[in-house]
């Protein structure tokens, strides 16, 4: 049997032999709290790295759970970025084809302008 510590706040430092059954259920053959007393100073000092395990442990866990939440906007972002892309891109296209089609028109009332102008003038002579 091994001499061990507790590590829970509810028993903080408190030390405990077992034997450790093996087998299909698993657990303690034999488990007893031993009632050696460490300095007070050592509890404390203990106690209070538990409590600060506790919290950076916690304030890790928040990091984490922020951190999933920015690369989940992050791929939102992303999409609504890929989609803005394809949307100005069809506009570019339009815009195109709006300028292609005034310059053809003005193309079309120039050459009926000048045949106009023409038939005018065929006709003076």
């Amino acid at each position: 049997m091994d001499l061990h510590h507790s590590v829970t706040l509810n028993n903080p430092i408190h030390r405990f032999v077992h034997r450790i059954r093996y087998g299909d259920g698993g657990g303690y053959d034999y488990f007893e709290w031993v009632n050696e007393s460490l300095d007070e100073r050592v509890r404390s000092m203990m106690v209070g790295l538990m409590v600060n395990n506790e919290i950076t442990a916690a304030e890790i866990k928040k990091f984490e759970n922020d951190f999933e939440t920015q690369k989940h906007e992050l791929k939102k972002m992303k999409e609504k970025n890929g989609r803005l892309k394809l949307k100005l891109c069809a506009c570019h296209i339009r815009q195109k084809l709006y300028l292609y089609f005034v310059i053809v028109l003005i193309l079309i009332v120039v050459m009926y302008m000048g045949h106009v102008c023409e038939q005018c003038s065929f006709h003076r002579t």
